[in-house]
């Protein structure tokens, strides 16, 4: 499982996503989302504009070289 945690000055946010192996071998990414702050929407906003990068973040960090010809 990877954890990243990210603060905002309206928010402070941990996001979880963990790979999991599908039976035709093929892989899926569990993701959530815990955010603390002021006002809902905006800290939510905020934190939406980061995940983009934080998945990007991620595939990079689970890709096996192995798998690329």
């Amino acid at each position: 499982m990877s954890v990243a945690r990210l603060a905002h000055r309206l928010v402070v946010a941990t996001v979880r996503a963990s790979p999991h192996r599908l039976p035709d071998g093929r892989w899926t990414i569990s993701v959530s989302l815990t955010a603390r702050g002021h006002s809902l929407p905006r800290p939510l906003a905020a934190v939406a504009l980061r995940l983009p990068r934080l998945r990007e973040r991620a595939l990079e960090a689970l890709a096996d070289p192995r798998d690329t010809p």
